[in-house]
């Protein structure tokens, strides 16, 4: 297992302050816009650099999980009650959810930062931030 510092948890937790700003944006608009080979156009989800540097920083060590389950994660999500009492690990595996949807479904990102689950996430690890290592 994969230990997590206090320091760790901070990296991630400098960023709440920003993500639950009132009235905060949390994209940029849709981007691309070029017709590809085979006559389609392809739109992607612009988002400001704190957003991508954020998602970046959980896809990364120590967050980031190989072999995580999604469907497991989505099931923590939608029951509001596993947030606030999750475990490390838990959390982990939550964070993994919300950073690697934007690869197969164009706006996740923007969905879980708007939808307040990033910021809970961020909300419980602050939590627990005490009783990790320093």
């Amino acid at each position: 297992m994969t230990r997590i510092t206090q320091q760790d948890a901070d990296k991630l937790l400098r960023y709440l302050p920003d993500f639950e700003r009132p009235g905060r944006e949390f994209d940029e608009g849709l981007g691309g816009g070029e017709p590809t080979g085979d006559g389609f156009t392809a739109y992607y989800y612009r988002y400001p650099g704190e957003v991508e540097a954020f998602f970046a920083l959980v896809e990364d060590e120590p967050w980031g999980l190989r072999g995580y389950r999604p469907h497991k994660a989505r099931t923590l999500i939608e029951d509001r009650d596993s947030i606030e009492s999750a475990s490390l690990d838990q959390l982990r595996v939550m964070l993994t959810y919300c950073a690697r949807g934007e690869r197969f479904c164009d706006g996740h990102w923007r969905v879980m930062l708007e939808r307040g689950i990033v910021q809970r996430l961020l909300r419980r690890l602050q939590a627990l931030r005490p009783d990790l290592p320093a």
